[in-house]
């Protein structure tokens, strides 16, 4: 969540947060803790791809699309982008082996 109180459509309310007001991101980051890519929420609602993953697997495969593809990795996700057809996606990609770790 990025902190912000001005006024703007984007802006999120999260009651048990300690930040309250702000913008969410779905960031993708190294272990060294530096951000790789991100992007910001744009609200609620099914979003559908032509995989038929639902919600949060759309986000998943667009924040992993910029990786190169010549390296394997260890990606972590958060119960909004767990699904078996996001694992099954990650698994055949372009034929690398993705790894996934709960």
């Amino acid at each position: 969540m990025v902190p912000y109180f001005g006024h703007h459509g984007c802006k999120q309310f999260m009651k048990k947060k300690t930040v309250r007001y702000g913008y969410r991101v779905w960031c993708l980051n190294i272990k060294l803790e530096y951000l790789i890519q991100f992007e910001l929420y744009r609200g609620a609602g099914t979003v559908l791809d032509d995989y038929g993953i639902v919600t949060g697997g759309p986000v998943a495969l667009d924040l992993i699309s910029e990786l190169p593809e010549n390296k394997q990795y260890d990606l972590f996700f958060d119960n909004p982008f767990t699904s078996p057809a996001l694992i099954y996606k990650l698994t055949e990609k372009n034929g690398n082996t993705w790894y996934y770790t709960s």
